[in-house]
């Protein structure tokens, strides 16, 4: 059977001569031949010169997506078959393949079509409607290409529910292709643990895309503890309500399950008195951790007669405890508290009468940092000047408030600070972020 030929305009498919897989529509002079949306079409330039075959899909702005440059390339099993095998091997030299993007479309020469694999699971995201077809195929041979390293997969699930298929004239669809399973599949990347929820996460359920930003990020966070572990559930059609405040819709929102007692680290049950009085008798607070220029609601507990609680929390943390308005304001009720892992709570109520000297060291050659401390009756941080460069590595203060939580940045940077306090006259411990 003879296929349909695209012919291109003169001068037009740059894109496509240029190494890239597609051909938009107003780039096209003629199609000859009959085809329907998803055939295979062979595709010309303007004078007759064989540019390959893809598929065809009118509907679409793309209007061929390219398979393969020779055009007398059949397009069939054995094809797919090699372009998978390809896709892997690939994956096996350069990644981790416990879990891992195994087909990456345009990039496997395969367009339009995701899998990703968590541990013994495939989700498959297919966004054009040629590779609509072939999907089926294509998932036989990965099974089969995976089980010659011994690696068997339990079970197949389809995302493809992107609005992106809508401009392809296709339906969205989501669902198990084969037999039912478990759709809460455990991984390890990096030495830490996940669930990924391949049925209702977002896109295909997991960001496999940012393995190695998250290594990055390790070392970092090497000695830091979370104060609390959310799960997020990446609904994509939620519509956050708006009848709450916006810490409390945020905190309760159906998007986020508290984990944080299932996440492996010790946790505590928090019971604070407010050093300010409360708006009401009773009502909600928010447990907030410093972060980045701003204390942020990271946990939501009840207020009864000034005594805020909060469950399931993560030790050695420094908080704040606040009400939230209307408005979405901060009221804070606490002065700023270190909880230790045992529960111990240690309040940093500054002392300005009993001023601390304190050298901090600076790396050579590199912009100072300014120095803050919380104060409780302002309620924010407030500067504190150097009394000079004691050398060009370090900084001296003779007015540091005792018993005060400081805050230690570089002036316009987000990164490189540290939240530390003073304690009979020393800087006892800091938090890097």
């Amino acid at each position: 059977m003879s296929l349909a030929v695209v012919t291109l305009k003169k001068g037009e498919g740059r894109f496509l001569k240029s190494g890239g897989l597609w051909v938009y529509d107003n780039e096209i002079a003629s199609i000859m031949g009959s085809f329907v949306n998803g055939d295979i079409v062979l595709v010309h330039d303007f004078d007759g010169y064989p540019m390959g075959r893809g598929f065809i899909n009118t509907n679409s702005k793309i209007a061929v997506r390219m398979l393969t440059r020779d055009e007398h390339r059949e397009i069939n099993e054995d094809f797919l078959r090699q372009r998978v095998r390809d896709a892997w091997e690939y994956r096996k030299k350069v990644v981790d393949t416990g879990s891992c993007r195994v087909i990456f479309g345009e990039a496997d020469f395969l367009p339009g079509l995701v899998v990703d694999k968590f541990s013994d699971v495939l989700v498959v995201q297919s966004l054009a409607l040629g590779i609509d077809r072939l999907k089926g195929t294509i998932i036989e041979a990965l099974k089969d290409i995976l089980a010659e390293d011994g690696i068997q997969i339990r079970g197949v699930y389809e995302r493809s529910d992107a609005k992106v298929r809508r401009q392809e004239g296709m339906e969205l669809t989501k669902g198990f292709i084969g037999e039912e399973f478990p759709t809460i599949v455990q991984i390890e990347e990096n030495g830490v643990k996940y669930e990924v929820d391949v049925k209702d996460g977002q896109k295909t359920g997991f960001f496999l895309d940012q393995k190695y930003n998250r290594l990055a990020v390790q070392n970092l966070c090497r000695n830091l503890k979370p104060a609390k572990v959310y799960r997020n559930l990446f609904d994509a059609d939620f519509k956050k309500s708006r009848t709450d405040d916006g810490y409390t819709t945020y905190l309760k929102s159906p998007l986020l399950k508290d984990v944080t007692a299932e996440s492996g680290y010790p946790v505590l049950d928090l019971r604070i008195e407010a050093d300010k009085a409360p708006s009401s008798a009773e009502s909600l607070v928010y447990l907030c951790a410093y972060n980045y220029y701003e204390w942020k609601p990271i946990a939501i507990g009840i207020q009864t007669d000034a005594v805020c609680e909060f469950k399931d929390v993560v030790g050695n943390n420094i908080f704040i405890i606040a009400e939230g308005d209307k408005e979405q304001d901060l009221k804070y009720v606490t002065a700023p508290f270190l909880v230790d892992s045992s529960g111990h709570i240690r309040k940093f109520i500054p002392d300005k009468n009993r001023p601390v000297r304190q050298e901090l060291w600076i790396e050579k050659g590199k912009t100072p940092r300014n120095l803050h401390f919380w104060d409780i009756e302002k309620e924010y941080f407030v500067f504190i000047p150097s009394d000079n460069m004691t050398s060009d590595t370090t900084q001296l203060y003779t007015h540091i408030p005792d018993n005060a939580l400081l805050w230690y940045a570089t002036p316009h940077q987000a990164f490189g600070q540290r939240v530390g306090f003073i304690e009979n006259g020393q800087l006892k411990r800091t938090w890097d972020f």
